[in-house]
C-alpha cells in the first residue's frame, strides 16, 4: 500500500543539538522534491525546501539557540510524503 499524499514521514520538530548538516543528492526521478519542509515563522506556513545536488543544508538546533541567547533560532521542520505523481516516477518504496 502506498502512503497517502501529504502524510508526514517525520513530524514537526527542531533538532536538539547545535548544528545538523545534510548533504543531499536528489535522484533524477524525484526532480528535486525531497519532502523536507520548514516552518516560515512570519506566515506560519510550511514551505518546501528545494533539493539541489552538491548543496549542503544546515539546520540550527535548540542548543545553538540557547548558546546564542536566541540570536540564532532553531529551525522547525518536517518531512512529508511526496505526491502520487512524484512517487509514480520514483523507485523509492518507503
Amino acid at each position: 500500500l502506498a502512503p497517502p499524499d501529504g502524510l508526514l514521514r517525520v513530524k514537526e520538530h527542531a533538532d536538539s543539538g547545535t548544528v545538523t548538516i545534510l548533504a543531499r543528492e536528489p535522484p533524477s526521478e524525484m526532480q528535486g522534491l525531497g519532502g523536507l519542509e520548514v516552518l516560515r515563522k512570519s506566515t506560519g506556513a510550511w514551505e518546501a525546501v528545494p533539493c539541489r545536488a552538491g548543496e549542503l543544508l544546515v539546520n540550527l538546533g535548540n542548543l545553538m539557540s540557547l548558546w546564542t541567547r536566541g540570536r540564532y533560532l532553531s529551525t522547525k521542520h518536517r518531512v512529508v510524503n511526496p505526491s502520487a505523481a512524484v512517487r509514480a516516477r520514483s523507485r523509492r518504496t518507503s
